[in-house]
């Protein structure tokens, strides 16, 4: 049996792309969304493919405009941490993610101030452990290049709001 109309699941997902990238990139982008409706009315494909192909790329644009508003809510100056597993000590430095009170997800590094602090935190699992924490939301480095590390992507991949540095913590 032909299919009368065969793009329909590819264009839902250029839809729904189209609604991603106009949400984290840029609004303008949404504009393309034009060359899909010029595409339906060319192929003369039925005004429910309109309304499908319209409601997946305003679905997939509402739930990246959520996403991205609950990533970058307000950071309190202190907060209650805790430890996820992915967390490292090297040097006189304690880098990792941790989970606020509050839900959101960050990316902390600490200095230690002495080298009985850092024997302290390597004798014992910070995973799962909860800290008050004082510091402030910074922006990370910029890289160097386009091939060097790229902390704000990073940080993003991982679904966490930002890199906290504490100044201070204690455990709670």
């Amino acid at each position: 049996m032909h299919n009368k109309y065969p793009y329909k699941t590819f264009i839902a997902t250029l839809s729904a792309v189209i609604g991603v990238v106009g949400s984290y990139e840029h609004v303008a982008a949404l504009c393309s969304y034009v060359l899909i409706l010029c595409w339906l009315y060319y192929k003369k494909y039925p005004r429910v493919q309109y309304v499908v192909t319209c409601g997946v790329m305003l679905l997939f644009f509402a739930y990246s405009e959520y996403v991205q508003h609950t990533l970058t809510s307000e950071v309190a100056k202190q907060q209650v941490i805790t430890w996820t597993d992915r967390h490292t000590i090297r040097g006189d430095t304690v880098r990792g993610f941790v989970k606020t009170a509050g839900g959101q997800k960050l990316y902390v590094t600490y200095e230690m101030k002495s080298e009985d602090e850092k024997a302290q935190l390597q004798a014992i699992s910070l995973a799962g452990r909860t800290f008050v924490a004082t510091g402030e939301l910074v922006a990370p480095r910029t890289p160097n290049d386009m091939f060097s590390f790229n902390m704000t992507v990073f940080i993003r991949s991982h679904r966490a709001q930002g890199l906290y540095e504490i100044t201070s913590w204690h455990e709670q």
